[in-house]
């Protein structure tokens, strides 16, 4: 799954779980608020209601009609009556049972507290409201019962839906926009830094692994000969009178050189070999499960490719190169000992003009009698 996706996905699943977070909280707002304002409602109401009442007892005619039967389909739409006693005794008759359980409750609830003239209760899931108001004989008082509106779950949907609704795109929008912009950002990132790691480890010119690719590879490719007993060859070639070249003709020809030089070893080595330019003229190879009869028969076929005639610039170069060689395990253990080996015997090759040397421990002395001539000198 690609990183856009991925993103994409849990920035998609944390909208929508924020989104159900605050629309519940959303939900319960609105229902408390909505049940409060439905309660002030009725509890408005109830005075004249009881108004009403005790003008029909005064009349000695029957009060019931004083709320005319409701035309709606819902049961929030009737508003039960239900007048009791001084002793909290129904003196109505109520036909619905669930309303006299209700009240029974509302009673149990303002016993303790006289003053609570209305309120809400949750009976059986359903939220009902009601209010009180006293006749005025004192022994009677009317309560006003209604199942509230917001207690049904969709009414909130009918009453915010929309409203929920394009939240949620918005949400969504926002959150796949945020993914893709993170997305994007962090791609970005990683093509720099890899293009940093990149030409941390190439070389600026010809593009190919620097010194400190090499020695990497070098290093897992000595463990791999440890654990399967295999050899391998590291090789070292220098250019032949490249500084006079770069001198009389240029730097410019000198950096085609070198690229001409890089083409033509990648095309004489196997997809398993690593090239790598050490600096300057001065490249190394590194040739996996290579003894020294196949590494001599390489390093000549190199040869032979650098020696090619090329034009550069209406200039036709004759140029040659000179290689060492040094194998694991016989010449060293560490990248570091080959290297310095493979090095001595390339200037043993450039010394000779043979063009291919194998390191022997001639070449070290030799080294070891030029650096105390060298010491002798008078400075």
């Amino acid at each position: 799954m690609s990183l856009r996706l991925t993103l994409l996905l849990r920035f998609t699943a944390g909208a929508l779980v924020a989104l159900m977070f605050f629309g519940y909280i959303a939900y319960d707002t609105a229902k408390l608020t909505g049940t409060k304002n439905e309660v002030a409602l009725l509890a408005g109401v109830a005075p004249y209601v009881t108004e009403n009442i005790n003008g029909y007892l005064q009349r000695e005619q029957n009060w019931e009609p004083v709320l005319p039967a409701p035309h709606g389909k819902h049961s929030h739409d009737v508003i039960h009556l239900v007048v009791s006693n001084h002793q909290g005794e129904i003196v109505t008759q109520s036909k619905t049972p669930a309303i006299q359980n209700v009240f029974q409750k509302i009673q149990q609830v303002t016993q303790n507290s006289a003053s609570t003239n209305s309120g809400s209760i949750t009976l059986d899931d359903a939220i009902y409201i009601w209010a009180k108001a006293l006749l005025p004989d004192k022994k009677s008082q009317v309560t006003l019962i209604r199942q509230a509106y917001i207690s049904q779950a969709n009414v909130f949907f009918k009453e915010m839906g929309i409203s929920l609704i394009i939240a949620a795109m918005i949400t969504l929008w926002v959150a796949s926009w945020a993914a893709m912009y993170v997305s994007m950002l962090m791609e970005k990132l990683d093509e720099q830094n890899n293009a940093l790691q990149y030409q941390a480890l190439h070389d600026v010119l010809t593009d190919l692994p620097n010194r400190a690719l090499l020695n990497d590879r070098s290093q897992q490719l000595i463990k791999s000969c440890e654990r399967n007993k295999a050899l391998f060859a590291i090789c070292i070639i220098d250019l032949n009178h490249f500084k006079d070249i770069n001198d009389t003709l240029g730097h410019h020809v000198g950096d085609e050189l070198l690229l001409e030089v890089s083409n033509r070893l990648k095309k004489a080595l196997r997809k398993s070999d690593t090239i790598a330019r050490l600096g300057g003229d001065e490249f190394s190879l590194l040739l996996p499960c290579t003894d020294a009869e196949s590494a001599k028969l390489i390093a000549e076929k190199i040869l032979q490719s650098i020696a090619v005639p090329l034009e550069i610039d209406g200039q036709q170069l004759l140029i040659s190169g000179s290689l060492g060689l040094a194998l694991y395990p016989n010449h060293g253990n560490d990248i570091h000992t080959l290297m310095k080996k493979a090095d001595m015997a390339m200037y043993a090759a450039k010394r000779t003009g043979i063009g291919v040397e194998i390191y022997n421990k001639q070449h070290e002395i030799n080294d070891q009698n030029k650096q105390s001539l060298t010491n002798s000198l008078p400075i």
